[in-house]
């Protein structure tokens, strides 16, 4: 009678989360976090190390100043623009991290030794995060956040800017002769 009753409600249980990983699909409910994935309009490359994707509006979600720079570097030369507008966003001070088909903008969260954000201190965190869009959503919403303890404006200013100045300077310089 017993195994009948936990039959029930492991079954109950089980469909309840295939539910609940079917609503977050459908539903795609945007965490705290920004995500963008391969294939949902973009598509996600490496340049020289630096994951990217081709936007000429760099205000996209998660494309950080690294990104802006590394797409900037690669599509400067051949771009044919009239006018280069760099918005600085709160986010240009973050790095994205590229788990499979999914960049996320993870800074200042608890992650384990796979790079992986971790909630909850499951074994194979990894395999969950990756496969199940539920998991993913609940990660990223309850992981704890580090504050920061440095000033990662001045970085940014100090050394993002000195390194793509001059190159912004030589393109201008380049299409005004």
């Amino acid at each position: 009678m017993k195994l009948g009753r936990l039959a029930k409600l492991s079954l109950g249980l089980l469909a309840g989360l295939v539910l609940a990983e079917c609503g977050v699909r459908v539903w795609n409910p945007s965490p705290a976090v920004q995500v963008v994935r391969d294939g949902q309009g973009v598509e996600l490359m490496d340049l020289d190390g630096t994951t990217a994707w081709c936007v000429h509006n760099f205000a996209a979600p998660a494309f950080t100043f690294d990104a802006k720079e590394a797409a900037l570097r690669r599509w400067l030369p051949e771009l044919d623009a009239e006018i280069v507008l760099w918005e600085a966003w709160a986010t240009d001070i973050d790095h994205t991290t590229r788990i499979g088909d999914t960049v996320y903008r993870l800074d200042g969260l608890k992650v384990d030794a796979d790079g992986i954000p971790d909630a909850f201190g499951l074994p194979h965190n990894a395999l969950l995060f990756r496969h199940l869009r539920l998991y993913e959503f609940a990660s990223l919403e309850l992981v704890r956040r580090q504050p920061r303890s440095d000033d990662p404006w001045s970085a940014l200013v100090a050394e993002g800017m000195a390194v793509i100045g001059p190159r912004l300077e030589e393109w201008v310089d380049q299409r005004l002769q």
